[in-house]
């Protein structure tokens, strides 16, 4: 039948684009936020089923199709997310891939990313990318760097930074308290109740804190709180088993140094 026919050509177009698989946290967002739609009781034999007319087994192959369609349209890259510093497109800057994975190149000059998720820009080191968050944040979990609600920012295909904000009428001690009470609940398998240390620290001309923990890995969270948003950017190091190291710190002091809030 023709109609079978059509739908084939189509399902195999897009299987010859490449399209057959997509970053975990681009897939868990596109999942979440499909529609459940209760499906009614059966009246028939469950051997009915294998007697589908042709009609509805093209019906079923369209929506198969539309469903690829819409998660390969949020899979393409966003490059409205990266400017170098005069508000242009770097030479050689990859498009971002919201999962993490399909990074053509790493950029050979520093990029100023500008989150479209959250109202903050950052300026990335040399060779570092940029992996814009797919989800809003909630402001109450703490979520890791492999998130979708998180942009993450490293070299390609491993980021070791990462940011987010949220609404919040509290102030900074508050903040940074509930953020610390946040990363137990959530990492309490790795992570200390207590951090290792706390201190001040500036965050894009801002007061903020730097919370270490060692958490089997350098784990450092510096929190801000400006203009009514609530700010959390994270840093890890796999290869340290501590909470502090001084060229990390010295890197995510430099980064969080660069931020600029909209």
């Amino acid at each position: 039948m023709s109609a079978d026919r059509d739908v084939t050509r189509i399902v195999r177009s897009w299987l010859e684009e490449g399209r057959t698989a997509l970053p975990d946290r681009v897939l868990d967002a596109v999942l979440d936020q499909l529609p459940a739609t209760p499906q009614r009781r059966a009246t028939w034999p469950a051997r009915r089923s294998l007697n589908m007319t042709i009609p509805s087994r093209i019906a079923l192959a369209i929506a198969a199709v539309i469903a690829l369609a819409v998660i390969a349209a949020l899979a393409i890259p966003r490059a409205t997310g990266v400017a170098g510093p005069d508000g242009s497109q770097p030479p050689g800057v990859p498009a971002a891939s919201a999962g993490g994975s399909g990074a053509a190149a790493a950029p050979s000059t520093p990029v100023v990313f500008a989150s479209t998720l959250y109202p903050y820009s950052i300026t990335l080191p040399i060779g570092w990318v940029p992996l814009p968050a797919v989800t809003t944040w909630d402001g109450k979990s703490a979520p890791a760097i492999d998130d979708a609600a998180v942009d993450a920012f490293g070299p390609a295909r491993a980021p070791v930074a990462f940011g987010s904000a949220a609404r919040t009428t509290s102030p900074l001690a508050t903040w940074v308290a509930d953020g610390i009470a946040a990363n137990f609940h959530d990492h309490s398998d790795a992570c200390p109740q207590t951090p290792d240390s706390t201190e001040p620290i500036m965050i894009g001309g801002h007061p903020g804190t730097l919370v270490a923990e060692n958490c089997g890995i350098l784990i450092n969270t510096a929190y801000t709180v400006v203009n009514g948003y609530g700010y959390r950017f994270g840093f890890r190091d796999p290869d340290v088993q501590a909470a502090t190291n001084p060229a990390d710190k010295a890197l995510f002091t430099t980064l969080l140094g660069s931020v600029t809030f909209r």
